[in-house]
Parts: structure tokens; C-alpha cells; sequence
């Protein structure tokens, strides 16, 4: 994935309505999705905001992951630095349950499961989009080893 298009991508800000509804919903963060086609790919990015800036109205996201058909990579947008940390890790390091994350829309949602070729409803989009990272990591790492060998 190239990096300097995946940044030029505009970030979608939270407002007013998403301040609302972590309000209500008391959960940790809020995920905002897009989809966009970078060097002729489909990619799905997904934008994490924090509830307390949304709450303080502080609407930029602290993160954006972004999924292409076999890769993935997370910018952290105040560090201005890339990974391709999964979201168990994110978990760890900033101390909240990463699990609390409200999507606000079923069209979101939607997007996401359509994205993965999930067709089953039941299926959590947090979870899909887990065993998403965890698959695509352990791609990577088994083509690090065939390289190797």
C-alpha cells in the first residue's frame, strides 16, 4: 500500500450527531468508515475517534486503518507514524477495552461486512474486522518465511 496516497485521503471528522451518541452509548471509541479506490484497489478505511475528544469536541480521529484486498496498515495521525498493529494491540497500549467500539450506522456496518464478503449478520463487524488482521498478518508472516527459505 502506498503511503503518500493513503494520507492524501481527506479524514472524515466527527460532528455534532456522534457527539450525541457517545453521549448515549458510553462507549470507549467511535469508528467512522469510508471506502475509496487508491492505485485502482478498493480500500475500506476505517477511522477510530476517541469518545472523550468527541465529547470535548475534539472530532479528528486518533487513528485510520486501512484495508486493501490483502493488506492492511493503521496510521496514528498526532505521531505521524505508521504500523500494522492489530486491534488487540491498540487495546494495550492505550488502556481502554478496544471491543467498546460504536459504529454508528448500519450503513457502516454494512459497508464493512460487504468489504470482507461477510454475508452472515450475526457476525460482529469489531470481531470480523479482528480475525481480518489477525489472517492478513499471518499471510505476511508466511510469505516472510517462504522468502527466507
Amino acid at each position: 500500500m502506498k503511503k503518500a496516497l493513503l494520507k492524501k485521503i481527506p479524514v472524515v471528522e466527527a460532528g455534532i450527531r456522534d457527539k450525541q451518541y457517545m453521549e448515549l452509548c458510553r462507549q470507549n471509541y467511535l469508528m467512522k468508515v469510508q471506502k475509496a479506490t487508491v492505485a485502482h484497489k478498493r480500500t475500506l478505511i476505517l477511522n477510530l475517534y476517541d469518545a472523550e475528544n468527541i465529547i470535548k469536541e475534539q472530532y479528528q480521529p486518533f487513528c485510520r486503518i486501512f484495508f486493501s484486498n490483502r493488506d492492511f496498515i493503521t496510521y496514528f495521525i498526532k505521531e505521524n507514524r505508521w504500523s500494522i498493529k492489530t486491534l488487540d494491540i491498540l487495546e494495550a497500549e492505550k488502556g481502554k477495552f478496544i471491543s467498546q467500539i460504536a459504529i454508528r450506522t448500519y450503513k457502516e456496518k454494512r459497508s464493512i461486512q460487504q468489504f470482507f464478503h461477510c454475508t452472515d449478520d450475526a457476525v460482529d463487524s469489531i470481531q470480523l474486522i479482528q480475525i481480518e488482521q489477525q489472517k492478513r498478518k499471518a499471510e505476511k508472516s508466511l510469505k516472510k518465511k517462504k522468502k527466507e527459505v
